[in-house]
Parts: C-alpha cells; structure tokens; sequence
C-alpha cells in the first residue's frame, strides 16, 4: 500500500453497536461494507494486483493473518478508523453488493471496486472478503445457514443495500453462474427489483469488453443463450452446507 494512497487513520473509539457484539456484521438490519477510499488505497499494493493471486488466496493470505488474533471480520477490526483524507468512516452502510466469484484473480473485482469508487465517491461496498468473519468456521457459538435464513435474512441483506453488481468472467463462460452463492445472490436481486427497487447491474472486466462487442456482433443469440442458462441444481459452492441450503432455498 503506497504512502500517497494509504487512508490515514485516528485511534478508533469503542467499536459502536452497528459493528455487532458477535463481530459478525455482513447481515445485520443495516449491513456494513467498505469506503470507496479505502479500496482506492490498495491500487498499487503489489500482492493484491498480482495477476496469479485469486480472491480465495487473499482470504487465507491477507485478509485471515490481519484478523487472527482476535477471530473477527476484516471490517470489524477497522472499527470506527476515520479516514482524515475526507473524514469518512472507513466502515458505514453498505451501498453497493459486489457478487463474485473466489476464483477468480483478485484483480479483476478489486479494479472493478476501484473504478465504481472513482464513479460514486459516497460508496460503501459489501465485498464478501472484506465484510465476512473468515474465521466463522473456528467460532464456538458461530451460527449455521439454513434455508429459512437464506429466503430471509440474506434476501433483507439485498434489499437494504439495493445495488447488486454482479461480476461476470470469463464473459463467455461465466464463474458465477456455476457458484450457488451467485446463483442466490442473482435471485435475491431480481426479487428485490420487484419489492424494493433493487438494481442488478451486469460488468465484465475491462481487458475482456473488446472480445465481448466482438463475439456479440459474430453471435448475439447464442452468447444471450448462454448467458441465460443458469441451472441452480448444478451450482456450486465451497462450504457444502451453505450450497444444500441455497438449494433448498431455491426449490
């Protein structure tokens, strides 16, 4: 993280009772997310950008060492830290859900969150990563997800938040579309747009756009086609359980 980037911080007070005693803040009755000067800061941070390093290797390599020790979210352990460049809260109300998949080079959704935080100077971002406690698995009183929460808690999560930009790559074969998260994720949104305004927004990484235009001048039907052909029974998902209750929240 660069010097010139780097948000400057003041010492936290308490954290406040938004952030959650269970230090487990993604689904609250206001979700949490990331300021977009935060996520312009790691720009230049040579691991993060790294071409071969995946979301997944950011979790266990970065995101899990800087929570260890005390077992909680990412944005948990930034509290109250003030950004003393703009004097925004590094953590406030999520604006914008970012649907992703963990295999993809971290990269690709990180310069995406960086172009959207140039765009919408204002936005928090709930970025599963970031926003998540990857030590939940670790936790003793660290509940499970069942279906009911899934229709539930997860499709208020949505709702409260109402912009959902779903990460597609490759554009021709999508990732998200096999994951069951994205699947629910997908759904949650187009529910959402019916009851609350929800906007589902479709992006592909900018070094793919020109090989997109391409195919969809050669082919218009047969990449909409594919695109559309979302099979929720397939989907998969790293934690097992969390991808049966998805599907029994889908059925």
């Amino acid at each position: 993280m660069s010097d010139s980037t780097a948000p400057k911080v003041i010492p936290p007070p308490p954290p406040s009772s938004a952030l959650g005693e269970e230090r487990e803040s993604c689904f609250g009755d206001i979700p949490l997310g990331v300021c977009g000067s935060f996520i312009l800061s790691l720009v230049d941070d040579p691991f993060l950008n790294h071409p071969s390093i995946t979301t997944a290797d950011v979790c266990e390599n970065w995101v899990k060492p800087m929570t260890r020790a005390k077992k909680c979210s990412f944005i948990w352990s930034l509290g109250n830290e003030i950004d003393l460049t703009n004097g925004k809260r590094l953590v406030g109300p999520a604006t914008i859900f970012i649907s992703h998949a963990w295999k993809y080079p971290f990269s690709i959704p990180l310069n995406i969150m960086i172009k959207l935080a140039k765009e919408n100077p204002d936005a928090y971002f709930w970025f599963d990563v970031f926003v998540v406690n990857q030590h939940k698995a670790q936790l003793a009183n660290a509940r499970s997800y069942d279906s009911i929460w899934f229709r539930t808690e997860f499709q208020r999560c949505i709702n409260t938040i109402k912009r959902v930009v779903l990460i597609l790559s490759p554009w021709d074969d999508p990732e998200p579309l096999k994951r069951s998260w994205c699947v629910w994720e997908i759904l949650c949104a187009v529910q959402g747009e019916k009851t609350h305004g929800v906007k589902l927004e479709v992006v592909v990484p900018s070094s793919e756009v020109t090989s997109l235009m391409e195919g969809i001048y050669r082919d218009f039907k047969s990449i909409m086609d594919a695109l559309a052909r979302i099979q929720c029974s397939r989907a998969d998902a790293w934690n097992k359980v969390d991808q049966t209750a998805i599907h029994d929240a889908i059925e």
